[in-house]
């Protein structure tokens, strides 16, 4: 499968910590100053299509 991922986000700056994909996600809402909610629906939903994704999957970022 052949995925296009349109996620603005470069993971180049803020914090990427987290011990869990929950806290991770946290983390980056309030680096970006939104909730965690609204941080899952926009990038979040991004990148849970690369984490669910089949093996051997071609990615475009």
């Amino acid at each position: 499968m052949i995925y296009h991922i349109l996620n603005g986000e470069a993971l180049m700056d803020g914090d990427l910590s987290g011990e869990t994909w929950e806290a991770f996600l946290e983390n980056r809402a309030r680096f970006h100053g939104v909730s965690p909610e609204e941080y899952q629906k926009n990038s979040g939903a991004e990148f849970d299509k690369i984490r669910n994704a089949l093996e051997n999957s071609v990615f475009h970022l």
